[in-house]
């Protein structure tokens, strides 16, 4: 599963086959499809020696964001990681649940249109991972790809853990563009609050 992640996000070539990210060929193209997505790994992979700031802003500069609008993304991304008031701590020092917030904010700085997430809480005790999910669903609805099942309750709603194959299916359907929360309104027939 990682290894087929990271050959969608263009970071491995493809061993074989073709395959291609919003219409880029993962081969021929794998800088346009780098530029275009956000990939979260299971395991916190950014600086701990950085505060969290230096982070997010480090990963502005290597996404090319446009300076004007850093300082901006900046302040939007700690306020809704609720990291704002620990922005000049290290990421060495930070909880759990709060270097996976860091490490959010870090794929969401230039805006990407497809989120590929490998497990991005395995370890994270409950309350965080709730947190998290909460957080990336409230802003960054469209396409996200949590590939635990565990977790996919935590982005779309209250369901039925026993009626794992159609929550499976509205996932599919999800999978392909389709808003996660709409998917699941159809199979629900009610609104979810």
């Amino acid at each position: 599963k990682s290894t087929t992640l990271r050959m969608l996000c263009g970071i491995m070539e493809p061993s074989e086959g073709e395959g291609a990210v919003l219409g880029s060929d993962l081969r021929r193209d794998p800088e346009r499809v780098k530029s275009a997505i956000g990939y979260m790994s299971q395991r916190f992979s950014l600086y701990g020696d950085l505060s969290v700031r230096e982070n997010i802003l480090f990963f502005a500069e290597i996404y090319r964001v446009p300076q004007e609008v850093r300082t901006a993304r900046l302040a939007e991304l700690l306020a809704f990681s609720r990291l704002t008031d620990f922005q000049d701590r290290r990421a060495e020092h930070l909880s759990g649940g709060m270097k996976q917030k860091l490490a959010l904010a870090c794929t969401l700085i230039h805006q990407p249109e497809v989120l590929f997430l490998d497990e991005p809480t395995t370890g994270v005790d409950p309350v965080s991972r709730r947190e998290f999910w909460r957080i990336l669903r409230d802003w960054y609805p469209l396409l996200v790809v949590p590939l635990a099942f565990r977790e996919l309750h935590y982005l779309v709603h209250p369901i039925n853990p026993r009626d794992a194959d159609a929550a499976l299916r509205a996932w599919d359907r999800a999978l392909f563009g389709v808003d996660p929360t709409v998917a699941l309104q159809a199979w629900m027939s009610r609104p979810l609050t």
